[in-house]
C-alpha cells in the first residue's frame, strides 16, 4: 500500500502499489525475517497452509485481497468473531484471554461456540444477526443476582464464566480503604493473575511474539517463564524492593504509589498478597504486581477518554 494525499480532494487515500520483495524481483517477491537463534528465514505469501502467487505486482495478484479472502474462509476467523462479539455483550468470552485461541486454551463452551460460528457463516456472517441470537438468549435474559445454583460462577474473581448469570458491572466497591473508580478493576486483575502461572517449559515463538507487540490493557500480562531481573522491564528499584526485607504488604504498598500515587484498599492488598503467595516468593511477582497496574492506569485513562 502507498499513502497519498490528494491535493484537489484535500484528503488521503490509499493506493495499491507493486511490491518487489526484499531482493527486487517483483517476480518472486519475498521476505526475510530474522529468526531467534539470529539467522534469516524467507517466506511467501502463505496462510493456514494455502499459498497464493510469489509474484509481487498487483497486475498478477493482489496480495491484500487474496489475504481477506483466506481469512474469512477459515474457520479460525468465524470462531474469533463470534466470541469477541459474545464478550462485548456478557463481559466475558469463551476463553480468556479473549485474543487467545487454539488447543492449548480450550473454550469454556466449545459446542455453543462452533454451533453459532457455523451459523455465522451460513449467513453470510450477518454480525447483527448474531447479536439478535445471542440477546434473546437464555444466558443474557438470566438475573444477575447470585443464586445457589450459580455460586461457583465467578469470573469477577478470575474463574471461568460459566454463562450461569447475567454479569453485571460493578460501580465500586465498599472497603475500609479510599474508594476509587477503579477500585475493583484492579482488584479483579490482581486477582486474574493468580491464575496466569509461568510454564515450566519456553512457550512457541507465536506465544513470545504475541505478549511482545501487546500493550496493556484490562486483562492482566501474563507471565511466561522465570526470567532474570537483566531482561524484565521496569524501573531498576524493582528488583532491590522484590528481593528486601521488608514485609509483603510494605513491598504492595510501594508498588501502588509509585505507579497509582495512592496506598492499596483491603481487597487490593488481599489479591496482591494472593499473587505473592501463588509465586511462592518468587521476587518477579513483584514486577507482575507493577505491571498490573500499569494496565490499569492505561485502561482507567481509555475509559476516561471516551
Amino acid at each position: 500500500m502507498a499513502v497519498q494525499r490528494d491535493g484537489d480532494a484535500q484528503r488521503t487515500v490509499l493506493t495499491d502499489r507493486d511490491f518487489a520483495g526484499a531482493s527486487g524481483a517483483a517476480k518472486d517477491a519475498e521476505l526475510f525475517y530474522q529468526l531467534p537463534n539470529g539467522r534469516l528465514g524467507m517466506a511467501y505469501p502463505k496462510f493456514n497452509g494455502q499459498e497464493i502467487s510469489h509474484s509481487g505486482l498487483v497486475s498478477d495478484v493482489h496480495r491484500r485481497r487474496e489475504l481477506a479472502k483466506l481469512v474469512v474462509a477459515s474457520e479460525d476467523f468465524r470462531l474469533a468473531t463470534v466470541n469477541r462479539i459474545w464478550s462485548w455483550l456478557f463481559g466475558y468470552g469463551f476463553t480468556q484471554p479473549i485474543d487467545d485461541m487454539g488447543p492449548h486454551n480450550p473454550p469454556s463452551h466449545p459446542e455453543l461456540l462452533e454451533r453459532l460460528a457455523e451459523e455465522l457463516a451460513a449467513h453470510d456472517f450477518d454480525t447483527k444477526g448474531l447479536v439478535r441470537w445471542i440477546v434473546l438468549s437464555e444466558p443474557f435474559g438470566l438475573s444477575g443476582k447470585r443464586t445457589p445454583e450459580s455460586w461457583m460462577d465467578a469470573p469477577e474473581s478470575g474463574g471461568q464464566p460459566l454463562f450461569a448469570r447475567y454479569y453485571a458491572k460493578e460501580n465500586g466497591a465498599k472497603d475500609s480503604g479510599p474508594i476509587d473508580s477503579n477500585v475493583v478493576d484492579v482488584s479483579r486483575m490482581l486477582v486474574q493473575v493468580v491464575h496466569r502461572r509461568p510454564t515450566a517449559s519456553p512457550p512457541a515463538p507465536g506465544a513470545l511474539a504475541r505478549r511482545t507487540w501487546l500493550r496493556p490493557s484490562q486483562e492482566p500480562l501474563e507471565i511466561i517463564e522465570m526470567q532474570p531481573d537483566s531482561v524484565w522491564p521496569g524501573p531498576a528499584w524493582l528488583p532491590r524492593l522484590a528481593r528486601s526485607s521488608l514485609p509483603p504488604e510494605k513491598k504492595i504498598e510501594h508498588v501502588f504509589l509509585s505507579v497509582l500515587d495512592r496506598r492499596p484498599t483491603s481487597r487490593e492488598l488481599t489479591a496482591a498478597k494472593l499473587v505473592l503467595a501463588d509465586r511462592l516468593g518468587d521476587p518477579s511477582a513483584i514486577r507482575e504486581i507493577w505491571r498490573t497496574l500499569l494496565a490499569s492506569q492505561t485502561a482507567s485513562a481509555d475509559s476516561g477518554q471516551r
